[in-house]
């Protein structure tokens, strides 16, 4: 049994919830395209076979077939890989897109603050902003986007005309949780800070593209719970920044929801502990571990019950579908590829076969096996990319054993690790280890 339930939204989104038992495996497939079309239709599907496919042509045939061109890739290919109608769909332009630091999708929410409030505190415009590319125009213009590269090169000449370390800690505290935008303004009128904290999971990268917001995420403590902020991509020179300025920043508004002066009972980062640490320790408002696995803020669990004291359930709902509007016309969208990619990089998935893997995120082995070379890719190359990436951090950001980060990383020897890291970066994870140490002493003196 599956059923097509097709709805028309605020300002003109097409929404498409499709559930399906096929095979006794229950599944969820959602989907948020643009459409004008006026129907409210419910269309039941008694024949199993039809799947998600079938569901997909009828929501095509309701609304005169003028939204084919806007299905999702992953969609499509479902109803190509389980209905032979390739040609069908075989002229839908691609247009999602995984995201990676060279991309032009970074906004200037957080930059810009940081030019502004530098630029007030007395420092030099052009010292700040050379060798980036950037403008003044552009830290002030909501449309503009850049990759992650000028980024990096004006925080890190934020951090040299300041002489301060703590740089990105000093300028969270500055910011305001408004500054966030409208995933901010949603989450502060929800319900419940459950509620909030599953809307941030949501729509975060709206503001924050770089920065993975995830929630729940497992404490070792059952009467606590957490959200974890990881870097898409590895931060390099800028990790204590970047990091640090998350944390902070959402501890602020977390407190902004519960109107109260500390709702963080803890918190961890993967990184060393910074050199001087001590002088800022106490004015964070709660305890930081050092060298944890996760980036990670921690709370009492009996807080996401909690009502929310700026609660309006008609403006949240207006919020949450602007939040919807702009997530479904973000050029940067989800993709199989990039599900997959959010699975292997939650603890203790790196070491998990390609069935297990399907059959968690609701597909048969052959058919993602399909789709993932469709775009040329694979889960063997996929489960690589996260590897190395997480390797390299932990190699560099943490005191962790070569051992130790092996396993972690799903191998069942320390040495299939080290032949995998070779492969990668042409040198053994001891060698790019001391080699960074080295590069970073270098920088420091």
């Amino acid at each position: 049994m599956a059923s097509a339930i097709l709805s028309v939204r605020a300002f003109g989104t097409l929404s498409c919830r499709v559930v399906t038992g096929l095979r006794d495996r229950p599944k969820q497939v959602g989907w948020t395209g643009r459409g004008n079309s006026g129907l409210g239709e419910t269309v039941d599907l008694v024949d199993e076979e039809w799947d998600i496919a079938a569901a997909v042509v009828v929501l095509a045939q309701l609304t005169g077939n003028q939204v084919l061109d806007r299905i999702p890739n992953g969609i499509a290919d479902l109803v190509a890989a389980e209905h032979d109608e390739p040609q069908r769909f075989s002229k839908l332009p691609n247009r999602t897109k995984t995201f990676t630091l060279d991309d032009p999708a970074l906004p200037m929410d957080y930059p810009g603050f940081v030019f502004r409030t530098l630029c007030k505190d007395g420092y030099d415009s052009k010292s700040l902003l050379a060798g980036t590319g950037l403008t003044a125009e552009h830290l002030k213009d909501p449309k503009f986007r850049t990759s992650f590269a000028p980024i990096r090169q004006f925080l890190l000449n934020a951090i040299a005309a300041t002489g301060d370390q703590h740089l990105g800690i000093r300028l969270a505290w500055r910011f305001e949780p408004n500054y966030i935008g409208l995933p901010a303004y949603a989450a502060m009128n929800a319900a419940h800070f459950e509620d909030a904290l599953v809307l941030l999971t949501r729509f975060f990268f709206l503001s924050f593209p770089a920065i993975d917001f995830s929630f729940p995420d497992a404490v070792s403590e059952k009467d606590e719970v957490g959200v974890r902020l990881r870097p898409k991509f590895p931060l390099e020179e800028i990790t204590y920044f970047g990091t640090s300025s998350a944390l902070i920043g959402c501890n602020g508004l977390f407190n902004a929801m519960f109107r109260e002066k500390q709702v963080v009972s803890r918190g961890e980062m993967t990184i060393r502990e910074p050199e001087g640490w001590a002088e800022i320790a106490e004015d964070i408002g709660f305890p930081i571990r050092f060298e944890a696995s996760e980036n990670r803020l921690i709370f009492p669990s009996e807080l996401l019950t909690h009502p929310l004291p700026g609660g309006d359930p008609i403006n949240h709902q207006r919020l949450l579908q602007l939040c919807e509007k702009f997530a479904a016309d973000a050029e940067y969208e989800t993709t199989l590829a990039s599900r997959v990619l959010s699975f292997l990089e939650t603890d203790g998935n790196l070491g998990t076969s390609l069935s297990l893997a399907a059959s968690k995120l609701g597909y048969s082995e052959r058919s993602m096996r399909r789709q993932l070379e469709r775009t040329g890719t694979s889960y063997r190359i996929l489960t690589d990319q996260v590897r190395e990436r997480r390797a390299k951090e932990l190699l560099t950001g943490t005191a962790r054993s070569i051992q130790d980060i092996a396993y972690y990383l799903g191998y069942e020897a320390p040495s299939n690790f080290a032949r995998s890291f070779k492969r990668w970066t042409g040198t053994s994870p001891m060698e790019f280890r001391d080699a960074r140490r080295v590069r970073t002493e270098l920088g420091q003196n």
